[in-house]
């Protein structure tokens, strides 16, 4: 359901010349958990890189925690998540806001494996296009078992 949805607003296109080098320590947890190509990623690292903090500030800010990241994908900084809002049930794409958040987030998934992570995170909630059923979380602030990741 997830790559459906991601495809649906990235698009699937992936340029057959593209090649992402993943590095032996990650190679093993990517293969078994990467829901997304290597294209799709770079997608979501220029959305990334084109949203500025202060414009997303006037949207509202929401605060998740859990110890289940669904769908994670750490090369990408993102993982799925649900939250009540307003009565119904909200899927959310959980990105986080910075690369350099995004490289430290990668190691620490690395080094703890497959074991529950305890997450906390807080963001602006970004509007979901039309038609679209996710909204993305813009994370500025996030804790990862324990650890506080620089933005």
């Amino acid at each position: 359901m997830f790559q459906r949805l991601i495809e649906r607003y990235f698009g699937s296109d992936v340029q057959s010349d593209y090649q992402n080098p993943i590095k032996e320590e990650l190679a093993s947890f990517q293969q078994s958990s990467s829901l997304l190509t290597s294209g799709q990623i770079e997608q979501f690292n220029a959305m990334r890189s084109r949203i500025k903090i202060s414009e997303a500030q006037q949207f509202p800010l929401i605060r998740v925690s859990g110890r289940d990241m669904p769908n994670l994908v750490p090369g990408a900084g993102i993982f799925t998540a649900k939250i009540k809002r307003q009565s119904t049930i909200q899927n959310l794409v959980v990105m986080l806001s910075s690369m350099p958040a995004v490289s430290e987030f990668e190691k620490l998934c690395c080094s703890y494996g497959s074991l529950p992570k305890d997450f906390w995170a807080e963001g602006h909630l970004l509007p979901s296009r039309s038609g679209i059923c996710y909204s993305v979380l813009l994370v500025t602030s996030f804790r990862f078992c324990g650890r506080k990741l620089s933005f």
